[in-house]
This record gives structure tokens, sequence and C-alpha cells, in this order.
């Protein structure tokens, strides 16, 4: 590299690798193997234009970087600073420490400029002396007396393994001296002085008394003519604001007349300024060698990020990269808390490590402090749209059930809308800070097909990801999306190769990747595969509390529920932040522990998070009817409709502790607002219809059934409520006219032949009747309904003989029906005719 002009300037252990293996059979027993220089990051031509090269700059890392480097001195980094360097590589491989340690940056600098690296063989007795003077002439702290070139040394570490004698020297005890005396200022002085007083009091016996005499007044006048011309000096330089030179001149005339007022005061003018001064000038320094050390972590996380990409790469390498970043960023966030860039730096960390909310305070406080930032904007938006996928993951992860995206739901505009405006927004500012068109650059792109997604168009958020990845297919996060695409169309398989891809083709280690793959093979009802990936995603990043979350599902399918509920704790411990978490123990409290209690609270916590989840108000309503807590109960249901009016199962619960308060109105009255927010849900009219049948008003109730068969045509069990309706009001023909097509809709369904048979039986005619049971005892031979039903038929006719036996049928099929047939079967036995 110094043959070509290029100086390194960064180099130490961590950027010299080594391919091959040790070979015993060589005599150094290192033949077999072949050194790398890697990491060019901080390299410089020689030949550059020192003026490039920005004063008081500190590049390197400093266990390794030369005195020159340490100073800030780019101008006089040359071949013999990277000679350095490989003395203490050097120094590091013997001694198996750097040649100088301290917990402070700060402090570590000021040892490469000023301290002495222990002698190796104080370290080490087994040094050989030779080898220990070849690396104490690498670490010379004056360049001079270094290796005049890297070929230098190598020729007499050459010398040393051949066993001949090397040309490095041990220093000699003057240049120790006049080292010692050169860092010892105030001690060179006092031997200047002690010499000049000995030289001056000679020559005052040899001056006689009469001419000191004559020349007195000649002194006086030129003394306060060198006074007048001190203090007119001094003026002008404080007039210039040179408050240094101003001081050199002031010093001087106050040795002459200390008692003068007005100059006493420009010196305090000037001791003020300088003050100021060096002020400014520490806070300077402080703020550079806090941003070098921002660079150094931003660099480390760069490799850590690049090592994610490589297959062979291990988690201990980007995990060992991650750690020193965020170190060297808290140290320097330590040194000077107000630089954008250091906060900057942590939160490009903490979104590596997957920890979106906590770098996006990082980030906030870096835009607080520079919102020319433009990095800092883009970045703050990537990590809401993170957040905006994992929201959509999270609620399929721990509802355990497939997520269908509703654009028409308030709980998901709730929860989606803000994330979305957060992330356009910062990407906005991103682009006109950079001169951008904002709707043509890739965040803004990608956000826009998420968005699509969200509302419901699916197909269309696919084709937005397939455009972009025709563009860049190095961007994992639209792989993400467009799986998320796919897995809200239920084209699972489809998902499932869109990971293979991104996993085997873009990014083998992405945590996300493998999480979200996890879901999809459980999806597919392939919970080892589920379990392996899971497993995966935790090993290459364990800090990620909703994997654990995700874990805890599929430990739940595998009945480990002991696992699961530490899997929901180490979630929670990892991201308390994360309601899901929260919302993910409460079901495992409330369905598989029993724990009405303990339900209730984490569903709280839950909904302090985050207060838009219709299921985390569910699971607290389902926890309340366990405690008997109805009026509670009820308001959660209540809320929980508001935030998501197509879910059945909080719609069904909320109905039950409505008519166990008896205010079946109530629960009506509730439905006619959902109503009128979506007229269009034929689920809503059906359970208004249902509640008003209850009640007896069958009239009130026909028109709510009519709408729902109008919406959605092919439910059969909204034609089978009608048709009871319409039986109770004796509309027999329009009732059959119903039970016929439910039974049409549902061939294999005993119950509308059962319906039809008992509304045939009400009218007295029992052999059209007989007829229906049948065919419901041939459609579904498991369901019991029917031959109870045709038992009761035969047992109308008196025949006790077919009776008996549909009701002996029915027990064998549902064995609780025992007490309930029980009289009818007595009434059989009495009249069966005797042999």
């Amino acid at each position: 590299a110094h043959q070509e002009g290029v100086i390194h300037r960064d180099l130490k252990p961590h950027n010299i690798m080594v391919e091959g293996s040790v070979n015993p059979a060589s005599k150094r027993g290192a033949s077999a193997l072949r050194v790398f220089v890697m990491d060019f990051g901080l390299a410089k031509q020689t030949k550059t234009d020192s003026a490039l090269s920005v004063s008081g700059s500190i590049l390197g890392t400093p266990s390794y970087m030369s005195p020159e480097q340490a100073r800030g001195r780019q101008n006089l980094v040359d071949v013999r600073s990277d000679v350095y360097s490989l003395g203490a590589t050097l120094y590091d491989l013997l001694a198996h420490q750097p040649p100088f340690k301290a917990a402070e940056a700060y402090e570590l600098l000021r040892q490469v400029i000023d301290a002495e690296p222990k002698p190796l063989r104080q370290l080490d007795p087994r040094i050989d002396e030779d080898l220990e003077t070849i690396v104490a002439k690498c670490l010379e702290k004056e360049r001079i007396r270094r290796y005049a070139t890297a070929a230098d040394l190598a020729k007499d570490l050459q010398r040393y393994l051949d066993g001949e004698p090397i040309l490095a020297r041990p220093t000699s005890v003057a240049y120790r001296v006049r080292k010692r005396l050169v860092k010892n200022a105030a001690l060179a002085a006092a031997i200047a002085v002690a010499i000049l007083i000995a030289l001056g009091a000679a020559a005052v016996f040899v001056v006689g008394s009469a001419r000191r005499s004559a020349q007195r007044e000649e002194e006086l006048a030129a003394i306060q003519s060198r006074a007048a011309a001190l203090l007119k000096e001094a003026g002008e330089r404080h007039a210039r604001k040179d408050w240094a030179g101003a001081l050199e001149s002031l010093g001087q005339y106050l040795a002459i007349k200390p008692g003068d007022a007005r100059a006493q005061g420009m010196k305090a003018d000037c001791d003020r300024a300088l003050a100021e001064q060096r002020k400014s000038a520490g806070l300077r320094t402080v703020v550079e060698e806090a941003s070098e050390m921002s660079r150094r972590a931003s660099e480390n996380i760069k490799e850590a990020k690049a090592l994610l990409r490589v297959r062979a790469s291990r988690r201990e390498q980007w995990e060992k990269l991650l750690k020193e970043a965020f170190e060297i960023a808290e140290s320097a966030l330590k040194k000077y808390p107000d630089l954008a860039g250091s906060h900057y730096t942590m939160g490009e960390i903490r979104m590596a490590r997957s920890r979106w909310r906590e770098a996006i305070e990082s980030f906030d406080r870096a835009i607080a402090l520079d919102a020319t930032l433009a990095e800092a904007w883009r970045r703050r938006g990537l990590c809401f749209m993170e957040i905006f996928a994992e929201s959509i993951l999270m609620s399929v992860a721990t509802r355990g059930d497939v997520w269908v995206v509703s654009g028409s739901s308030p709980a998901r505009r709730a929860t989606l809308d803000p994330l979305r405006a957060s992330a356009l927004e910062s990407f906005e500012k991103h682009a006109a800070l950079r001169n951008l068109d904002p709707a043509k650059t890739l965040e803004v792109r990608a956000l826009q097909a998420a968005v699509v997604m969200s509302e419901g168009r699916y197909a269309e958020g696919e084709a937005a990801c397939d455009h972009l990845l025709e563009e860049i297919r190095t961007e994992e996060r639209i792989w993400l999306v467009k799986t998320l695409a796919q897995h809200a169309q239920g084209r699972y398989a489809d998902a499932l190769g869109t990971m293979n891809t991104l996993l085997s083709d873009v990014v083998p280690h992405d945590a996300r990747a493998y999480l979200l793959r996890s879901w999809t093979h459980g999806l597919l009802g392939d919970w080892k595969s589920a379990m392996t990936d899971v497993n995966h995603s935790i090993e290459i990043d364990p800090t990620v509390g909703h994997s654990y979350l995700v874990r805890a599902t599929v430990r739940v399918q595998g009945l480990d529920l002991s696992g699961a509920l530490k899997d929901l704790a180490k979630g929670i411990e990892l991201d308390p932040k994360n309601p899901y978490g929260y919302s993910g123990r409460a079901y495992a409290n409330l369905m598989l522990f029993k724990n009405w209690k303990a339900a209730v609270e984490d569903a709280t916590r839950s909904l302090e998070l985050h207060p838009h989840q219709s299921y985390a108000h569910r699971l607290r309503g389902t926890a309340k009817v366990n405690l008997n807590d109805l009026p509670g109960a009820d308001a959660d249901f209540t809320r929980a409709l508001e935030l998501e009016p197509n879910d059945l199962e909080t719609l069904r619960q909320f109905i039950a502790v409505r008519v166990r308060r008896d205010d079946r109105y109530g629960a009506i009255k509730i439905l006619d607002g959902l109503i009128d927010q979506s007229p269009k849900d034929a689920v809503l009219y059906h359970h208004r219809a249902r509640l008003r049948a209850d009640a007896g008003e069958h009239g009130d109730a026909l028109p709510d059934f009519d709408m729902a068969i109008v919406l959605a045509p092919r439910v059969a069990a909204y034609r089978l409520d009608r048709g009871r309706s319409k039986a109770a009001r004796e509309d027999w023909e329009g009732a059959e006219e119903d039970f016929a097509r439910a039974a049409a809709l549902q061939p294999k369904s005993a119950a509308p032949h059962v319906m039809l048979g008992d509304g045939r039986l009400r009218r007295g005619d029992a052999d059209a009747a007989l007829k229906a049971y049948d065919e419901a005892v041939r459609v579904d031979p498991k369901d019991a309904a029917a031959p109870v039903a045709r038992g009761k038929a035969h047992l109308a006719r008196k025949d006790y003989v077919r009776a008996l036996k549909d009701f002996e049928q029915a027990l064998s099929l549902q064995a609780d029906l025992e007490a309930l047939l029980a009289p009818q079967m007595e009434e059989c036995r009495k009249n069966l005719p005797r042999k």
C-alpha cells in the first residue's frame, strides 16, 4: 500500500485477517498462512494536499494510533504512522494487551501522546530482548526515530527470525534524559536560570560602581520610554482584539508600573477574553472527540449490517461490533450530550437491534438539536414503517387467528393511521432537505404500498411491491410488506416462497424474516417448522421482545403452556412498552390458566399502552364475566364493538351479557348505532333480528332478517332463523321455503330438514314431517337432533317401537341427552306390544 502511495491510518488486530492454518512441519510454523490487511476506510493518498486534512481531527483507533494522529496533526501523518500502528499491534500480540489502556477516550489519547508503554519484558520476561527493541523502535514518540518504512520494519523482523543481528538499538541514557527534560519544561527552565544567575553574579563584580552611577539616569529615561511604547502597543493590540499580544505587552508594562489602573483594567479585559477563547477551544475539542467517537461507532454498525448479508458470518461477530458501537456511542454522549450526531448514532444502534420505539426517541433528540439532519428524518420514518408492519404481524400472533385487514375498522384506523402519518411526515422532511420529490423516493413508495395493503387493497399493494422490487431487490422491507399482502389474501404458500427468496438471495440473517416465516408455517399447520424459524430469529437477535411473543403462540399449539408463559414474560421484560406482550399474556391467563384477575390486569396494562385494541377490550370483558362483573364486561364489549364492529366473538359475548342483565333492548340500541356506522354489514342485522325474535317480536325481526339475507344471500343460518320467525307467525309456506333454501345451501346439514319437519308436525301433517326427519338422518347421521325429532314424531303416532329405536340412536350419538329423553323412553317401554 505504501509503495502505491496509500497510508492506512487505522491498522489494528481487527483489521489484519489470517487465512489458512499453521504448518507444524515449518520451522516458523506459519508457512501455510496468508495475511490480509482489511478496512481501508480511513486510508488517504500520501500526495494529497495537506490543506484537505481538517486540522484537529482525530482519525484512527486510540489504542493503536500514533501520537501525531492522537494530536490531530493530520499533516504529519505518513508511512511512519502506520509503522507505529504495526508496532502497537505486535505489542498486543506479544503482551496480550495494547500499549495503552484507559476507561475514557480522553485519558487514552493523553497516554498515547505523553506516556511511555511498559517495556514488554516487564510484562513477560520470556520475550526476547531483540524483539522488545524492535517493538520499542516502532513505538517511538518522535517519528524520525521509528523505522523509516514498513519495509525496513519487515527486514529487521526477518533478521530476527533468521537469527541475524538486528539494526534497531535500545535508546541511550542521554536521549532518555533529554526526553525527560523536554517533557518537564519547569525542570529545564530551573537549570537554565541557575546558569544565568551564576553568569550574572560574575558580571556584577566586574562592573565598577562609578560606571553604574553614570548610567543610572540614561537607564531611567530608557525605561520610561519603553513603558510608554509598551502601553501604546498594548492599546493597539487590545483594539485589534489581539488579546494574547495585548496581554504580553501589558505584562511587561505592569512590571515597570504595577499600579497603573488603566493597564490593570485592560489586562482584566484580556484575561476574560482569553478565558472565553480557551473555553470555546476546549468545547470545540470535546465536540471533535465526541464526533470522532460517534463516527467510529457508525463504522461498527455498517460492518455489523454488512455481516448480516454474509451467509458464512456468525452472530458473535455482529454482536461484538454492535456492543462496541453502543459503548462508544454512550461514551460520546457522556462527553458531550448535546451533539446531534451522537444521538443519531445511538438511534442507528437501536434500529439495528429492532428497538424501533427507542430508536425513534434517539432520532427525535437528534432532530431537536439539529432539524437539518436529513438522514435522522429518513431513519425515523423507517422506524414508524417497521412498527406499522409489526402491528399487523403481532395482531395475528397474539390473537391466534387470521387477521383480515378492514379499512372500515375504527380500531385498525386508530392504530395504523398515526403510524402512517408519522412515517410520511418524516420522509417528506428528508426529501425536502435533500431537494427530492417525496413521491419518487423509495421510502414513500414503499410506505404507500404498505398503506394500500392495510386499506384492504391487497393485490394492489402486492403489485406495488413487485414494481419496487424490479428496481431494487436488496431492500428487505419491501419483501416483508409483500409477504403481509399475501398473508392478507390467505395465500400462505406464496408468502412462504417470498420469505424463502428473501432469506436465500438477499439477507440470510434477518430476524424479522425468520419471524414472519415462522408464523407463515404456523398458518399452514406446520408448527414444527414454525418453532425452528422462531428459534432462529431469536438466535440472530435475542434482544427483540416480540420474537418471544410469537414463540409463546407457537408453544401453545404444542401444549407447552409453562414455556409459553416464560416467553411472554421474557417478551415483556425486553420490550415493556409493547402492548401485544400484555394482551398475549392476558389471553394465556384467561384461556389457559383461568386466572381471571391476572387477565384483567394484563389487558388493562395493554390498553394503557395502546387504547385502540378491540381485542384487549374483549379479553378484559371476558375475564370480567368470569369475575361476575357484568357492568364492567358490558362496558368493555361495547368499546370493543365500537372499535371493531365485525368481531363476531365480541358481538356474541356482548349480547350474552346483555341478556343476562335483562337488557335485551340495550343490546338492540347498541346494534342500532353499529348499523348506522356499517349499514351493509349483514351480521349486525342478523344479531338484531335474533334479539327481537327471542323477545317474541317476530314481526319486527323479519325486516332485519330480510336485510341480512339481501346482503348475504348464501348464509344458511339467516334463512333458518327467518324461517323460525315465519313459522311462529304461522306463515308455513314462507317458513318451508326458507328451510328448503337453507337445505340447498347446506346439503350436509340436518338442521334445515329438522326445522322443516317441526313445521309440518305443528300443522298436523305427521307423514310429511317424518319424511323431512328421515332426510335429516340421511344427510347427517351423526347429528343427534335428527333421531330425537323423528322419535317424537313416531311417539305422537303411537309407534312406540320406532320411537324407542330413534331415542336409543340419539343416546348413542350424545349420551348427555339421557335425562331429557328418559320420560319419552319410559312411555315407549310401557306401551311396547307383548310377544
